[in-house]
């Protein structure tokens, strides 16, 4: 049971990459995770590891996502 469901979010995973993107993703799991009022993307990265997203791959993208999050009044 454990290995269809390690199975499952594995396919999960390659599908949501193939649709949105890894950039896209990041910038929604720094949504997700209220990254611009906590300024800490440590649960983000966290949370992608499963996808293959590295912390610096999270922390290449935070500037442009804060900025966008300014921009916008996102708080």
């Amino acid at each position: 049971m454990m290995a269809e469901l390690a199975g499952a979010i594995e396919i999960f995973h390659a599908a949501d990459l193939a649709e949105n993107g890894r950039r896209e993703i990041i910038w929604r799991e720094l949504a997700n995770h209220e990254a611009q009022l906590t300024l800490d993307i440590t649960s983000t990265a966290d949370a992608l590891e499963g996808y293959g997203i590295t912390r610096e791959e999270v922390a290449a993208e935070w500037d442009a996502y804060l900025r966008h999050c300014v921009e916008n009044d996102f708080f």
